[in-house]
């Protein structure tokens, strides 16, 4: 586990002289070159979390949030024609209050063009629902995310991606989204764990 640990580390920063090159415009063939250290990010990380997946006897189908952003256009384009997004202050939104009483719009675009965390998560649902006939998806984050999922189900359910019993094949239950809340995993110190800060790793709370 050191040696990986090593490996990793000089992976990192290899990683992060390139970036620095870049920014510098230290670099011939920009986009060539963050495209490749992009599939070395992932590859890096795919290695890094299979251990832990082996460790937890767990079987994991990498899909990162990359997945989806190419369905992020289809996806507009088809709440546009359903007459569920509206414009305000130039970005675009979506109005999830029907099924969950007072929850407020959902922001999908803002008004620079770019998307966001509700975009990425709403293509994914539909992927998920409207293309792969998914029976169920359970999504498991800290309970801060509640209201976060109760407008990404209820937008799924308005757009017609839930499927009701009487509308689906006859041989396969109605898909349910569901979100599984937890408290927040503390680390050392009570401190909320953030492996993005460099604080620690879930694998290292596992070893405590």
């Amino acid at each position: 586990n050191r040696n990986k640990e090593i490996i990793f580390q000089n992976q990192v920063r290899h990683t992060l002289s390139i970036l620095h090159r870049v920014q510098r415009g230290g670099v011939i063939n920009r986009e060539r070159v963050l495209s490749n250290l992009k599939e070395s990010i992932l590859d890096a990380s795919i290695k890094r979390h299979q251990s832990l997946y082996s460790r937890l006897n767990i079987s994991v189908v990498d899909k990162p949030e990359s997945t989806y952003t190419k369905f992020f256009i289809p996806l507009m384009k088809e709440l546009k024609k359903k007459r569920m997004v509206f414009r305000s202050n130039g970005a675009l939104c979506i109005d999830a209050n029907i099924n969950y009483g007072s929850v407020p719009p959902v922001l999908v675009q803002k008004s620079d063009g770019s998307y966001l965390y509700a975009s990425a998560d709403l293509a994914a649902a539909r992927f998920r629902l409207a293309d792969q006939s998914y029976d169920k998806v359970i999504y498991v984050t800290d309970v801060g995310q509640n209201l976060h999922f109760q407008q990404i189900f209820s937008i799924a359910s308005l757009a017609g991606w839930v499927k009701s019993p009487a509308t689906t094949n006859q041989r396969k239950s109605s898909p349910i989204l569901s979100h599984v809340g937890h408290g927040v995993i503390c680390g050392y110190g009570g401190k909320k764990l953030s492996s993005r800060n460099g604080e620690s790793s879930f694998e290292k709370l596992l070893d405590s």
